[in-house]
């Protein structure tokens, strides 16, 4: 009965330390990918908006130009709610990631609904971290 008790008290001891790490950074980073990843899929675009830095930078990279898509939070917050109004249903699935100091690369698939049918679109994005929020984004698209 000494035993099992010990054994209990033991596992139980465990379980609680255990439970009390912190995560990783690593882990944060994807857990905020995740997060914006959740937003955009519902449509959240006050939450999305609350996961960007104010000095927030959006570019599309493709084989040959480099385009500032958004700068600020503001104009973010202005292109997801355009971008929303123009989209019937949105989906959106991280396949893998990589995370490298305060960088996530990711591939990402999404598909949408137009009146031609659903289309879809994977790419590759980067969003680098500052202050806990999301302070550059880089997605390179065909």
């Amino acid at each position: 009965m000494r035993a099992f008790l010990f054994t209990l008290l033991f596992s139980l001891l465990v379980s609680f330390s255990w439970a009390q790490i912190p995560p990783s950074k690593d882990q944060m980073l994807v857990q905020q990918l995740m997060d914006q990843v959740e937003a955009f899929k519902a449509g959240d675009v006050d939450r999305m908006t609350e996961n960007v830095h104010d000095e927030f930078k959006w570019f599309y990279v493709t084989a040959d130009t480099i385009l500032l898509e958004v700068s600020g939070k503001k104009e973010f917050k202005k292109s997801m709610t355009g971008y929303f109004a123009s989209i019937e249903l949105v989906d959106s699935e991280i396949v893998k990631w990589v995370v490298d100091g305060n960088r996530i690369s990711f591939q990402e698939k999404v598909s949408w609904n137009t009146s031609k049918g659903t289309r879809s679109q994977t790419s590759m994005g980067i969003y680098q971290y500052k202050d806990g929020k999301i302070y550059r984004v880089w997605y390179f698209v065909d």
